[in-house]
């Protein structure tokens, strides 16, 4: 014979907010830190990032002041020189002009010609035509729009450079919450759906295609929101939840209950519990879910013969209903902790039977143990 309560809790709305403002600031603190471990990684790579930069303009600035000339002069193309203008063979001109516009794509930064790979690729392409046809004059229009495009190319590519970076940033913004996930989850799913988030933004980061980036990143960022935001939900949940479970514990041992054992389960979404002896040395068990439920128990672990005598059923049954009335002083005292506890349904000791509102009945169910019958009441 025994008795189980089912219960919801509440907390106060001070309580809520003192607990999620505890809970952002240890959420801050952990950013914080993620955040000042990468500043340090990029302090190397913001130097490399000036240096590419420099490079940059020096390529720019000798595409823009090169000394070759595409203009027309009788229909053949001519060579400026500070001399005048000096009429050249069109072939030979046309190649020495190739071969300077091939030099200039060489020095262009890796990094840079990632980001331009799809107009670099187009320049290429009319290059390599205007060799297989041994510099042909016929293409020498074709010439004037590689190098027009050229510096076209080149005047947009350092705000392209810019947009990735900003691009860049923000990847490395989800990735610091994902880790956030990763560290603190206390769902094995989240953990790994956060891991594999972060695997995703890498390797968009290694995308030094800006377009590519731009098209993807929405859809990844949006995934980590919601990662982040089933997160938060069940972080709260559980702050609620240990701060429920230290208060009962601390109640109950003011009652002269002792703690037997208790455990707040990582990995999947488990109730917690506590379990405690109780001053008349039976066993009571209390069982928070991350849904606001409780589930307490008061048990008897019995021998294997349940043949028990009349007085020791009135000893149990005694025991029983010291229980019920230590539950209703606990839910009296954690109110004044601004805790509140709503009863769903209790089961009355002496019958042994579940009673609800609607007065519907089942029989109490024997739970055996490999020690005995272990056998539960709902109060």
């Amino acid at each position: 014979m025994s008795s189980t309560v089912y219960s919801g809790y509440r907390i106060s709305e001070r309580e809520r907010r003192r607990l999620e403002e505890e809970r952002k600031r240890k959420l801050e603190e952990e950013r914080k830190r993620l955040e000042e471990e990468k500043r340090k990684r990029k302090i190397k790579e913001g130097k490399e990032h000036i240096e590419i930069i420099k490079r940059f303009r020096e390529v720019a600035s000798s595409i823009q002041s090169t000394s070759y000339k595409i203009s027309k002069n009788n229909g053949a193309p001519v060579q400026a020189s500070p001399y005048g203008s000096e009429k050249k063979d069109p072939a030979r001109f046309m190649e020495e002009t190739v071969q300077s516009i091939k030099e200039q794509l060489e020095n262009i930064p890796t990094e840079l010609s990632n980001i331009l790979r799809k107009e670099l690729d187009q320049i290429k392409q009319a290059i390599a035509d205007i060799e297989r046809h041994g510099y042909d004059p016929y293409f020498f229009h074709q010439l004037k729009w590689v190098q027009r495009n050229l510096l076209m190319i080149i005047s947009e590519a350092h705000k392209k450079f810019e947009i990735l970076e900003v691009a860049l940033q923000k990847i490395e913004d989800l990735i610091i919450h994902m880790e956030i996930v990763e560290n603190n989850s206390i769902i094995d799913e989240n953990k790994q759906n956060a891991k594999n988030m972060i695997c995703a933004l890498n390797d968009l980061k290694r995308f030094e295609d800006t377009d590519y980036v731009l098209e993807h990143l929405p859809e990844l960022k949006n995934k980590a929101k919601q990662l982040y935001e089933d997160f938060e939900k069940v972080q709260k949940r559980d702050k609620t939840r240990r701060f429920v479970l230290q208060n009962i514990r601390e109640v109950l041992t003011e009652m002269g209950y002792e703690v037997i054992s208790e455990n707040v389960p990582t990995g999947d979404a488990r109730p917690a519990f506590l379990m405690l002896t109780t001053p008349g040395r039976e066993t009571t068990k209390i069982e928070l879910g991350l849904d606001n439920s409780i589930l307490a128990q008061f048990a008897h672990l019995a021998g294997q013969n349940n043949n028990y005598s009349t007085s020791s059923r009135e000893v149990l049954l005694s025991k029983c209903y010291q229980w019920c009335e230590d539950y209703n002083i606990l839910q009296k005292k954690l109110m004044d902790k601004d805790i509140n506890i709503t009863d769903k349904w209790r089961i009355d000791p002496e019958e042994g039977r579940f009673c609800s509102d609607e007065d519907e009945s089942e029989e109490l169910v024997m739970i055996r143990s490999g020690q005995g019958d272990l056998m539960y009441a709902k109060k």
